[in-house]
C-alpha cells in the first residue's frame, strides 16, 4: 500500500510494538494535572497571550493579544481610544474569548477591511425607525 521506505519502516516499528502497547493501561490524569498541562502548553490558557476589553458590552472580558494588534493595524485612532479606556478601567474581570480572526499563514498579506467592505451591500439601517415613526404618526 505505502511505497515510501521511511513510511514502511515506521509501520514495521508500530506493528512490532503493538502487542506491548495493547497491554498498557495508562493512568488517567486528574483535573488538576489537566489544568496544569493546558496552562503550560495550550495557547488559549496562556495569560500573557490575552488582554482585557475595557469598553463595550464585553467590558472586562479577555481577548487574544493578536486581536489588539489587528485593531492597531486597522485604525490607530480606535486603538488609542481603546488603550485610553484600558488605563481608566484597569481592575475589570470578565469572560475569556477566542480570537475572531482566522489563523494567517506566515508572509500572508493582511486583508484591507475597506476593500473587503467595498463590494458589500447594506440595507437601510433606519428602515425600522422610519416604520415606527410612520406607525406612531398614523395613530395620532
Amino acid at each position: 500500500m505505502y511505497q515510501d521506505k521511511i513510511m514502511q519502516e515506521s509501520i514495521r516499528k508500530v506493528e512490532a510494538a503493538r502487542a506491548e502497547n495493547v497491554k498498557l493501561d495508562p493512568r488517567r490524569m486528574t483535573a488538576e494535572e489537566k489544568e496544569q498541562l493546558l496552562a503550560t502548553y495550550h495557547p488559549d490558557y496562556r495569560q500573557e497571550q490575552f488582554t482585557n476589553l475595557q469598553m463595550g458590552p464585553n467590558k472586562g472580558d479577555k481577548v487574544p493579544v493578536k486581536d489588539e494588534k489587528k485593531l492597531m493595524e486597522y485604525s490607530q485612532e480606535m486603538y488609542l481610544a481603546a488603550k485610553s479606556m484600558a488605563l481608566i478601567n484597569q481592575k475589570c474581570e470578565g469572560k475569556r474569548h477566542k480570537s475572531l480572526w482566522e489563523e494567517e499563514e506566515p508572509g500572508e498579506e493582511p486583508v484591507d477591511p475597506a476593500e473587503l467592505a467595498a463590494g458589500a451591500e447594506v440595507g437601510d439601517p433606519l428602515a425600522g425607525v422610519r416604520a415606527a415613526v410612520r406607525a406612531a404618526d398614523s395613530k395620532t
